[in-house]
């Protein structure tokens, strides 16, 4: 992956385009509706079981997969897995049993030189924002479940995964089982009765991201790369330091790798940026939604 040091050379810009034609090419994050058909999407990950199995340096296994198997006839969308050209990632929309038969055929074609996983899909997430305190664990529950039992249910599961202080009020991020999931996000009018307050709830989709870079996929702690500036895309100074135009440092790398048309005007940290939306709807297809 090409480093940028500075934005005018080395990151093609996109063409003006008119209002209209903006609209149409602009990407969203997944609706719930089109979430619940994602989700049925399932994953394999392929890894050699030795470096270089097939003797190249750098062997890219996205290559070497094609060549064993018909992706295309099969109907399997695959790729390398970013900054790691060793690691093969397959989706295909299909129910759990013909992931593991596909994943079987895999094996048997590549025989020992892979190594094949089908990740655990993790049970979905709500974002509670406005709390008024800081719950303990199993009084938030006992709250959520006697004031909001037309969605909750004393057989509904959870678990507080975390609660935070926020300028006046709090936050919290639930896991949730399926089926209430389902309930909260199509029947409570996207707010939860927690004490005196109507709180506010959204999805929650956890992203792995590192703010030393700005990319994903790591956290700053494993991070190799320069310290990058998120508003303008600069190893020069600092995010909190930038008087600069916004640059997307995701969006320039997938303009210039990958040959995207990708907006670049917008900071890294831009909840609408085409890059940020593409990883959130990826992680949504780990999430199992239906029972």
């Amino acid at each position: 992956m090409k480093s940028f040091e500075n934005r005018s050379d080395r990151c093609p810009q996109t063409a003006p385009t008119s209002n209209k034609k903006k609209s149409e090419e602009k990407s969203y994050p997944l609706s719930y509706a089109n979430a619940l058909t994602k989700s049925k999407e399932s994953i394999i990950i392929v890894k050699p079981s030795e470096k270089n199995v097939t003797g190249e340096d750098s062997t890219n296994i996205k290559e070497v997969i094609k060549q064993k198997i018909n992706p295309d006839g099969l109907g399997v969308d695959i790729n390398s897995k970013k900054n790691n050209r060793d690691e093969a990632v397959l989706r295909k929309v299909c129910d759990g049993e013909e992931a593991q038969r596909l994943q079987k055929d895999i094996e048997r074609e590549m025989g020992k030189s892979v190594n094949t996983k089908i990740p655990e899909k993790k049970n979905p997430c709500i974002k509670i924002v406005g709390l008024e305190k800081n719950y303990e664990e199993k009084e938030l529950i006992d709250i959520l479940k006697s004031q909001n039992n037309t969605v909750i249910t004393a057989e509904s599961h959870l678990t507080v995964k975390v609660t935070k202080k926020m300028v006046e009020n709090y936050l919290s991020i639930i896991e949730c089982d399926p089926d209430t999931f389902q309930k909260i996000m199509l029947k409570s009018g996207s707010r939860l009765y927690i004490g005196c307050r109507a709180c506010k709830v959204f999805e929650y989709i956890s992203v792995l991201r590192c703010y030393n870079c700005c990319q994903y996929g790591h956290t700053a702690a494993d991070c190799k790369s320069e310290k990058m500036c998120g508003k303008c895309n600069s190893t020069f100074h600092e995010h909190r330091d930038c008087e600069k135009k916004m640059e997307c440092t995701n969006c320039c790398m997938s303009n210039n790798d990958f040959n995207s048309k990708h907006d670049i005007n917008h900071s890294s940290f831009d909840f609408m940026c085409p890059v940020y939306i593409s990883v959130t709807n990826k992680a949504k297809a780990n999430i199992y939604y239906q029972q």
